[in-house]
């Protein structure tokens, strides 16, 4: 099939991260709450000041009564203006970094189409720390809950759930249909390593 990812069944191990990423490209990151996705962001954005950053949260901080980036409430319009603006850039052959957990397989195709509609390239970015990194990590948010009834801390449970849907997809993703997939942190919470991607070229 000519997909390299096919020989990585089961892989633990670690990827090179996806700086000085080409114009025309959709990255997405694919992370549980907790998994590092903002820390990561910060520093690519900085080597990929062209690239125009689509946060699901903060998509939906800007479209609730409330302000507060976990209503979920207002998630469905939130992610339909998330992916209006996705689509303006990538007409205008720009690149964007789709942030968001991306845990589910639904969510993901709907980037890959997103991306087909426009010739884009398609970039997955993993964050898979050790579950109990994740969970540490979710654990030191606010759990302050706002008027909506969400609070920035989500229930471990959520966190789990993720974490266990993500590290189950990560040997298929490139059958999915990404170009490229790229592992920003392993189970062990190592950093990259080693100069390696795969996936469909």
């Amino acid at each position: 099939m000519g997909r390299e990812l096919n020989w990585l069944r089961g892989f633990t191990g670690v990827a090179a991260e996806c700086d000085d990423i080409r114009a025309g490209t959709l990255v997405a990151t694919i992370g549980a709450p907790g998994a590092g996705k903002s820390t990561w962001r910060t520093r690519w954005c900085r080597a990929n000041p062209h690239a125009v950053v689509v946060n699901l949260d903060q998509m939906r901080a800007a479209v609730s009564w409330c302000g507060c980036l976990m209503n979920q409430a207002a998630s469905p319009y939130a992610l339909e203006l998330a992916t209006a603006a996705a689509s303006t850039v990538l007409a205008d052959g720009g690149t964007v970094l789709w942030d968001a957990t991306s845990a589910d397989t639904a969510a993901r195709r709907r980037l890959l189409v997103l991306a087909a509609e426009h010739g884009a390239r398609t970039v997955a970015v993993v964050h898979q720390p050790p579950l109990a990194t994740a969970l540490a990590r979710n654990a030191a948010r606010s759990a302050k809950r706002c008027a909506c009834g969400h609070a920035r801390r989500v229930p471990a449970d959520v966190v789990r759930d993720k974490h266990v849907a993500i590290e189950a997809a990560v040997p298929w993703l490139a059958d999915e249909g990404w170009h490229v997939v790229t592992i920003a942190q392993n189970l062990r919470g190592e950093e990259p390593v080693c100069p390696v991607e795969w996936g469909l070229r």
